[in-house]
This record gives structure tokens, sequence and C-alpha cells, in this order.
């Protein structure tokens, strides 16, 4: 009976110590998750660009935080015409709670609206592009776009230039 009572209370001394760690360590998680949903979403941009012929394009939306992903379909009669994509890749997807974008640097304003879109050509290339992504705790994912082939990466912090 008391070594069933001394395990208990070294599970729960256990357990005391263990979780306020993982609570400070699951914003960190979100905020990685959200940059590799997103790294895979350029990487499909980029992809159907090329494989299509048509450009490609992520919407940004700030309030909430969300992006989508948009295709030309029709390039010869209607340029410069947009439409999400079927499935779940078109849908808008919102970033975790308490993830927003704090940075939207190299994308082109969408006219008419408060979004800002980076767009994939045909030959897979995309502006100069930069998107941080922060949680309210102060953990960040910064993504850069290479323009000259269009392949987004994480940079990871000691790799940010002063």
């Amino acid at each position: 009976m008391y070594e069933v009572i001394i395990v208990l209370i070294v599970i729960l001394v256990a357990s005391a110590v263990v979780v306020p760690s993982l609570t400070g360590f699951l914003p960190s998680v979100r905020v990685r998750k959200a940059g590799d949903e997103l790294l895979a979403t350029f990487a499909k941009a980029r992809a159907d660009a090329v494989l299509t012929s048509r450009r490609f394009r992520v919407v940004f939306t700030k309030e909430p935080a969300s992006y989508r992903l948009e295709f030309e379909p029709d390039p010869m009669n209607e340029p410069a015409t947009f439409r999400a994509l079927s499935g779940d890749w078109g849908a808008k997807a919102e970033l975790p709670e308490g993830v927003t974008f704090t940075t939207l640097e190299g994308l082109a304003a969408e006219t008419g609206t408060s979004e800002d879109c980076l767009e994939f050509s045909p030959d897979g290339s995309a502006p100069a592009a930069t998107i941080v992504l922060s949680h309210e705790n102060g953990d960040t994912v910064k993504i850069e776009v290479d323009p000259s082939d269009g392949r987004a990466r994480v940079v990871e912090p000691e790799e940010v230039k002063p």
C-alpha cells in the first residue's frame, strides 16, 4: 500500500516539473508548424506553376491571419484573373491561435483589397520576399523566397543578418 502512495507522489512531482516546460514548448511548435505549412504551400504553387505553365499566387490576409492559393485559369482570354484552387489547397488556411504575420516584405498589394500576394511565374520564379511568423510569446519563423528560382526556405536565427 505504501509503495503505491510513494509511486503516485513521484509521478505527481515529476509531472509538476515537466508540465510547465511543455506549455512553453507548445507556442514554438505552433509557429514552426505554421511555417512548415506555408513552405509547403509555396512549394505547391511553384511546382504547379511550372507544370501547368500558369501563374499561381499565395494571397495573404492579415486579419484574421490567413492565406490561400490561387491560379490563373485562362491567361490568354482572361489575363490577371485568379481563382482559388479546388480542394484544401484553395481553402483559406488560418494561422494557429496566437500566431500572426509580423513581416510581409516583397509582396504585391492586391488591388481593391487589404491583401498581399506572392506570385509564382510559369518558369517557377517569384519575387524576393520575406515572411515572418511570430507567436505572441516571442517565437518566430522567418521564411525567405529566392528570386532566382522561387524556392522558399526557413532562415535560422544564426543566419539572420544584422
